[in-house]
């Protein structure tokens, strides 16, 4: 593999994805050369956006639509089994904002949702490679477990990919990728508190026939406090570049409030700008201007 080709990881957070739709919009448009994409859930849904060349339209969408009721919440989670309305998403949603499914299709990109298998609790990691349909792969990979109800897919069940793998960046040093950009949806020294005896036991109950499932959901929140320093590591060798919030993230993976959804995808924007000149000289590009 060529060592300037680059990565580019996306972290999920359901509607704190409007950030990574800030930031990926600054990226699109400064021509940042990106070989693959990979992402967790909301981090899944913004990377199709930026396949297609409307890097902001996660944002356009969670912004216009989630005051509705129809897309998110309470009735969807009784109609559907699912708190994202993914019929709708792909109705109404669609039909507002729609998909260029075309420049998606012929996007030279490799695109990587991450998911968790629900028989073992371990990341999947699924492309056009070893999947039969990416848009069921990106709808796995946003199913929130406490949430949603398990997405089939060539003869396997998934869940939302944030559990066993909120930020994908060692598959993509394993795979050989020598630039790795990270976006993050928490600002910096976010670390998760374990969960409460009352979701313990919503768990427990959930998904007593998944033993391995529920013992990695259980501990989900250690693991990704060490992923967290471990990014945090590698960030000051200069082995991976993260843009992250930089200022404490209130929005909630439900997040209904406009006003702070706008916020925060502006935030993405600032950040993204002024991150840009370490961008160029990480990925080497100190002759161009990003």
């Amino acid at each position: 593999m060529d060592d300037k080709q680059t990565c580019l990881v996306l972290e999920g957070g359901a509607l704190r994805g409007v950030y990574t739709s800030g930031v990926q919009g600054v990226l699109h448009r400064a021509g940042v050369p990106i070989q693959c994409l990979m992402g967790t859930s909301a981090g899944a849904m913004n990377a199709i956006n930026f396949l297609s060349h409307q890097p902001e339209r996660s944002f356009q969408i969670d912004h216009h639509f989630a005051p509705d009721h129809n897309f998110m919440g309470l009735r969807p989670l009784l109609k559907e089994g699912q708190i994202f309305s993914f019929s709708y998403m792909f109705g109404p949603v669609n039909d507002a904002f729609p998909l260029d499914l075309e420049t998606f299709h012929s996007s030279p990109i490799r695109l990587i949702a991450v998911a968790t298998d629900y028989e073992t609790g371990t990341p999947a990691y699924l492309e056009s490679a070893n999947c039969s349909d990416m848009m069921l792969a990106l709808q796995a990979s946003s199913s929130m477990p406490l949430f949603s109800s398990p997405v089939p897919l060539d003869g396997r069940l998934y869940f939302d990919g944030g559990p066993s793998m909120a930020v994908a960046y060692q598959k993509a040093l394993d795979e050989g990728y020598q630039r790795v950009i990270l976006v993050l949806t928490r600002q910096k020294g976010y670390r998760k508190s374990s969960f409460g005896r009352g979701a313990r036991l919503a768990m427990k109950l959930k998904f007593r026939n998944h033993p391995d499932f529920y013992a990695m959901m259980k501990d989900s929140p250690r693991h990704y406090n060490a992923m967290m320093d471990e990014i945090d590591r590698l960030e000051s060798l200069g082995r991976i570049f993260v843009i992250r919030p930089s200022a404490p993230v209130t929005v909630s993976r439900t997040e209904k409030d406009q006003k702070k959804l706008e916020d925060l995808f502006f935030l993405g924007r600032k950040d993204a700008e002024a991150a840009l000149p370490a961008l160029g000289r990480f990925l080497g590009l100190e002759e161009r201007v990003l």
